[in-house]
């Protein structure tokens, strides 16, 4: 479910029109969408951690650490 949005799960891009109403969370940290195409911190960070450390059925071939260990 998104942070900003209305519709199902807050999946339309409403929190960027103006002409639509719509309802924004009051602790975006508890989200992993802001709005229906915009990340938050903690999905950036999850992100990150996988493409860091993540196994090889996430991120193929290798993932960053053992690229730079290379």
């Amino acid at each position: 479910m998104g942070c900003c949005g209305s519709g199902d799960y807050n999946g339309d891009l409403s929190c960027q029109r103006k002409d639509q109403s719509f309802s924004v969370c009051s602790n975006y940290n508890d989200y992993l969408w802001f709005d229906a195409s915009h990340p938050t911190d903690k999905a950036n960070q999850q992100f990150a951690q996988e493409f860091w450390s993540g196994s090889s059925n996430l991120v193929y071939p290798i993932n960053l650490q053992t690229l730079f260990s290379i």
